[in-house]
């Protein structure tokens, strides 16, 4: 089965290559939107939901019309500063969550962050599948988990003033 995944990636790459294939198309539509978006809008986005108008408005038969990426979509639709906001609460909560299981070792914080880096991964899904509910599971532990890691920061701030005071 390894040989058959490794042969049509190997396969995939040799069509981009010269222009053909789903991995050309993909790689051409995020290029394209990506630099029309900064064209057009200078890196504020083309807004909500116009993912499809303001390809279909470019009239290139290559492009494909989902963006098959959460990541290039958010880009094109809410612009560069969202998109990086997007990003680094994504990364702030990842590195929350591997502090704690850093910490505590506990099993439950290894399979949030295995949930994480699937849901990263599983971003180049077409983005209908980013509307079902239970997509933002990974993410909505890791913000319980994040919590989790403040609280107890300030515990033991407070713990320390607590006994310094006493003394």
């Amino acid at each position: 089965m390894k040989m058959g995944l490794l042969n049509e990636l190997s396969g995939q790459q040799e069509t981009a290559s010269i222009g053909l294939g789903s991995m050309y198309r993909r790689l051409y539509t995020y290029f394209v939107s990506v630099k029309n978006m900064f064209v057009q809008t200078y890196g504020v986005g083309i807004g909500p939901g116009g993912f499809f108008n303001f390809l279909e408005s470019l009239n290139d038969k290559d492009l494909l019309l989902s963006p098959h990426s959460m990541w290039v979509e958010i880009l094109v639709e809410y612009g560069i500063i969202l998109f990086l906001t997007f990003a680094a609460c994504i990364i702030y909560l990842f590195y929350n969550v591997c502090v704690l299981f850093k910490n505590t070792k506990k099993e439950i914080y290894a399979q949030i962050i295995c949930m994480v880096i699937a849901f990263v991964l599983a971003s180049n899904a077409p983005s209908g599948f980013f509307g079902m509910d239970f997509m933002w599971i990974p993410i909505g532990l890791s913000m319980i988990a994040s919590n989790l890691l403040i609280l107890r920061e300030k515990e033991k701030q407070n713990t320390y003033v607590f006994r310094k005071e006493s003394y």
